[in-house]
């Protein structure tokens, strides 16, 4: 079994492996992705947000794991869930095919924001060739081509092209998107701008300021007068 993986995480022995048998030159070709959402309040799966793992608030609260992965976290729930239900330790890697919905639901595990894959695309063909069993048998001692056939293979792991595949979600609204498009509205609605609504606002503060200036010069002007005595 062959697995390919980051080699800060723990490997997934399910999702990121092949096989590859004795007598066949295995050829696996390696296509690296890497993903990039949106931290909260954000949704990055549809109605579910992410761990942003990079921000310097974060807080790994895994005990056995340096790296927070949601496989890791699954994982170590499952582990800690098997150990006090049963004093036992699983110790296989598949912990998604032993847990159900109310076990995911209960872990509380979330995906990170940034993450990771590798997908592979596997041929093979028999091994070795008539022509380089001899010179296997001279180098390695072997006793005869049928256990060469039969306890030797050949792998050949490369990446299909140096082009890394990403995926990075970007907000369909900012502020700066939000600031153009009324803008562009008011100027196709209504003909303003930036000229005229600076045109409007000082016109209005004129106006203001004329009229607290009549108002004062009335109140000045106003006499008072006091009524006589017969």
């Amino acid at each position: 079994m062959v697995t390919l993986h980051d080699p800060r995480i723990h490997p997934d022995l399910v999702a990121s492996s092949f096989l590859a048998a004795p007598g066949t030159s295995t050829y696996a070709v390696v296509q690296r992705s890497t993903y990039q959402y949106l931290p909260p309040p954000y949704q990055a799966f549809k109605n579910r947000t992410c761990v942003d793992t990079s921000s310097p608030s974060f807080n790994n609260t895994l005990q056995y794991f340096d790296i927070y992965t949601y496989e890791n976290c699954l994982r170590e729930c499952f582990a800690l869930i098997a150990y006090h239900q049963c004093q036992c330790v699983s110790l296989g890697d598949d912990v998604r095919s032993l847990m159900n919905a109310t076990i995911h639901k209960s872990c509380g595990c979330q995906l990170p924001c940034s993450f990771e894959k590798y997908s592979v695309k596997v041929s093979s063909a028999s091994y070795p060739s008539d022509v380089s069993v001899d010179m296997i048998m001279n180098e390695t001692m072997s006793p005869d081509k049928e256990y060469v056939r039969n306890n030797y293979l050949e792998i050949k792991v490369f990446y299909e092209d140096l082009i890394v595949q990403s995926t990075v979600q970007t907000p369909q609204y900012t502020i700066e998107t939000i600031m153009g498009n009324l803008g562009g509205q008011m100027g196709i609605c209504l003909g303003a701008s930036i000229l005229t609504l600076t045109e409007l606002a000082e016109f209005l503060i004129i106006l203001g300021l004329t009229i607290f200036a009549k108002l004062r010069d009335r109140r000045q002007n106003v006499k008072r007068i006091h009524p006589t005595s017969p």
